[in-house]
């Protein structure tokens, strides 16, 4: 049970930090900055790619994207994904 309180609260802090960043709509932000507020990149809730392609890690209802600018490591966030409700993994699954 520690593990799963534990990874709860570093999804929480993730969340917020996005939150804090990005109160609505999306910005771009540094990844350096992210780090320095404590962002862990590999705790996620899930993934989401859209049809273009970009992929998409969300924390609960915010969400942020890697990207590099001018050789600048960086993240699309967004906030309040509301995408996620009409995702159906079957639908996006690779034909055999």
């Amino acid at each position: 049970m520690q593990s799963i309180n534990s990874a709860n609260t570093i999804l929480l802090k993730n969340r917020e930090i996005l939150k804090t960043l990005c109160a609505s709509g999306s910005i771009v932000v540094e990844r350096r900055t992210l780090l320095a507020l404590g962002f862990e990149p590999s705790c996620f809730t899930s993934i989401f790619i859209t049809g273009s392609q970009r992929i998409y890690y969300l924390c609960y209802d915010f969400a942020f994207s890697p990207t590099t600018e001018k050789d600048a490591h960086k993240a699309i966030v967004v906030a309040q994904w509301k995408d996620l409700p009409k995702f159906d993994p079957w639908e996006r699954r690779n034909p055999k």
